[in-house]
């Protein structure tokens, strides 16, 4: 099963440019998206084990610049797509 999840990063003051660029250079990084609030990026990461999981999150947190980080696993990962589920507020 896939081991999937997601990293919330916080960077030291304007290097959130800096710290995207060597995000795309890891593997397991899936997808990156710059922020606006209480972080400034958020990566979505996916690994066959936990172990390779947490070594894509070990290679996240010395990027350099990257001040702190928060790290959410998903417990079941499914894709689906968006438009097809009913959403109602």
């Amino acid at each position: 099963m896939i081991k999937a999840g997601f990293v919330l990063i916080n960077c030291l003051r304007d290097y959130s440019h800096n710290v995207i660029s060597e995000l795309k250079y890891i593997p397991g990084v899936k997808r990156i998206h710059s922020v606006v609030g209480t972080y400034e990026i958020i990566v979505e990461v996916e690994a066959k084990t936990t172990k390779e999981f947490q070594e894509v999150i070990s290679k996240i947190r010395r990027i350099p610049n990257v001040d702190s980080t928060t790290t959410l696993r998903a417990e079941d990962s499914s894709e689906k797509d968006l438009e097809t589920v009913p959403v109602s507020f």
